[in-house]
């Protein structure tokens, strides 16, 4: 289950989420019959992010759900803040933008209050994303959060959110026209995922055409430790 779900995790992180999906299943199902609980709610949460990112919306939000009820039940914390901006994330996919800012707010809400800064960056990209698909006047807000993440992910050494972040603010500027002129931003190396941040289209009720499949943070060892 362990080996599973950490070798998913960095499948995620590298936008191969097809490859991700059958692990994070074959742990749920051993999770699940062996009745081991500790890892419940990850692999659950993951999994419905992984299904999210595969289109697979209606499925990825269930288990998002349900993963989160697990944390609420056991008042369990490590980990609650990544997967509220998991779901938020599902829900900005569903064109959800009312609920997706909630989710947002609840994941940053819950990172600064576990000290978990990696959640804490990830939850501010997210404002960001949601802010950008909100008034165009909105600009400026959408500017403040990506570059609240893009500081916070630097001092954490956090590379594939410095890349998403520089990504998301060269498409701000090139909408705008403010902000620095055309260059390639320095990602320390790491590109942007594959599948990442061809982001949503479409505003209203309906359904957006899903287009980019998000992966989060650094290593899954690390992130334990560190809270990423």
């Amino acid at each position: 289950m362990t080996a599973d779900y950490c070798l998913a995790y960095l499948h995620c992180l590298k936008g191969e989420i097809d490859r991700a999906v059958p692990l994070l299943e074959r742990g749920l199902a051993r999770c699940q019959a062996r009745e081991f609980g500790v890892w419940l709610p990850q692999l659950t949460g993951y999994l419905g992010h992984a299904y999210a990112q595969t289109g697979r919306i209606d499925e990825g939000l269930s288990l998002l759900e349900r993963a989160i009820a697990v944390y609420d039940a056991t008042r369990a914390w490590p980990f609650r803040g990544l997967l509220t901006v998991h779901c938020g994330t599902a829900c900005l996919l569903a064109g959800r933008l009312d609920a997706a800012r909630t989710l947002a707010d609840e994941g940053l809400r819950l990172a600064r209050e576990h000290g978990e800064r990696g959640h804490e960056a990830w939850a501010l990209r997210l404002l960001g994303d949601v802010a950008s698909h909100g008034d165009p006047g909105d600009a400026r807000q959408v500017d403040g959060h990506y570059h609240d993440a893009l500081a916070l992910a630097t001092e954490l050494g956090m590379r594939p959110l410095v890349a998403h972040c520089h990504f998301a603010l060269g498409r701000l500027y090139g909408r705008t026209g403010d902000g620095p002129g055309p260059r390639a931003p320095d990602h320390g190396g790491h590109d942007v995922p594959r599948h990442e941040d061809d982001r949503l289209s479409g505003a209203g009720g309906r359904r957006a055409e899903i287009s980019d499949r998000l992966s989060h943070g650094l290593g899954a060892r690390s992130a334990a430790r560190r809270g990423l």
